[in-house]
Order: C-alpha cells, then structure tokens, then sequence
C-alpha cells in the first residue's frame, strides 16, 4: 500500500491526506504501477499531488523521476516549475497522477509533457471523475475534477493522440478501496486517460509519370 501523504498547499491538495482520497488512490496503485512500465529501459516521469511514496522506489524503475506539487511549481526529485528542467524528448513515459485535479496551469502542463516526451512517449493522466456519486467526498474542497472529454481536448491542442476510452477504477458508493476496473469512467471515483505522442510522417509525393522525349527528325 502506498504512502499517501500529500503536500499541504491548497484546500485541493489538502483533501488527498483525508481517508477518503486515500481510497481512491489505493485503488489506483496497481494500474499506476502497470503504466510505468509501458516502455521498459527509458526513463518515467510522475508529476503528482502526493508527496513520492516509498512504494515508488520498488517499482524497480531503470530511471525514475518523482516532482510534487508544491505551490506554483513542484518539489521532490526536483525543485522547478515550468518548463520542467529536462531535456527535449528524453522520458518515454510521464504520469500524471491527480495533478488535474489540483492545478490550474494546464496548458503549460500539457506542453511541457509534450515537449519532453520521446516520440512514441506515453502520457497516462490520473483524475478524478466529477461525474462519479463520490464527488460527495471532494464536494467544495477546491477540487478541480474534469470530465475525460475536457482533458482530451486539452491534449489533443497540444499535439497528442488520445485514447477515446477511458478505464474507470475505485469506488462508487462505499467507502473503501476498490482495485477493480472497468471500461469508462462510469460512476467510479476516478479514471485513468490514455494519450501518445505521435510524430507526424513526411507525406511523399507521387512521381510524375515520365514523358516520352521527341527527338527531331526521329518522328516517324
């Protein structure tokens, strides 16, 4: 079970040390675990809510980076903000992990993920469904829940191919931790988003057929 403690900076933030929020998120550990490891041997990048749970550590990740939201910017394996300190097209997968939910700066977000992601590079988005009976739990908390349709949206502006379905996870009504899943968020707690990075291929031209050469006084 993860550590779920998270940075204090917001009444947002604030909500995901409640009982409540740690239902949620541990459910969604054994899919967050499963995602990092879509690209075996490059590295992973999880910008989150929470503070870096030592169950990060045993993922047993070749190179794995964890950034906090803290603020304005972010803390944990490095203190910045945006644009994130890395190197153009250098992660081959970043998690978002609740930090929709919470922060208000989306597009640079978004573009910054772009921009840092190797071609091919996975993008998986954690967040809570506001359409979900639980949103009772986050109700005037400053929680900044989106419908998946919404964060497509902003996604596919700056250039990512998203998944147009989505895996919902977590709990419904009770109030406990439910690792099950299904296709859609439906009425589950939160879901889990899909997107990738595509490059976008020269389009080769079609060659003109060849004309037959008429050399004077050859024309029969």
């Amino acid at each position: 079970m993860p550590n779920i403690y998270a940075q204090r900076q917001s009444r947002a933030a604030a909500w995901f040390h409640t009982q409540e929020a740690g239902n949620v998120l541990v459910s969604g550990w054994p899919h967050f675990a499963a995602v990092c490891n879509t690209r075996p041997n490059m590295p992973v990048l999880c910008a989150s809510v929470m503070g870096k749970p030592t169950a990060f550590a045993d993922l047993s990740l070749p190179s794995g980076l964890w950034l906090s939201a803290w603020q304005d910017g972010y803390t944990g394996d490095a203190l910045c903000n945006h644009p994130w300190p890395l190197p153009s097209e250098s992660i081959g997968t970043i998690v978002l992990h609740h930090l929709t939910d919470v922060r208000g700066d989306r597009e640079a977000l978004f573009q910054d993920c772009h921009r840092v992601l190797v071609p091919g590079g996975q993008l998986f988005v954690f967040a809570l469904n506001p359409l979900s009976p639980a949103r009772r739990w986050w109700w005037r908390c400053g929680i900044a829940a989106s419908e998946p349709s919404s964060l497509r949206l902003g996604l596919r502006r700056e250039g990512f191919h998203c998944d147009t379905s989505t895996l919902g996870f977590g709990p419904v009504w009770g109030n406990s931790p439910d690792t099950s899943s299904g296709r859609g968020a439906g009425a589950r707690a939160a879901y889990l988003l899909h997107a990738e990075k595509r490059t976008v291929p020269l389009t080769p031209i079609r060659a003109k057929a060849a004309q037959p050469t008429v050399v004077p006084g050859l024309v029969k």
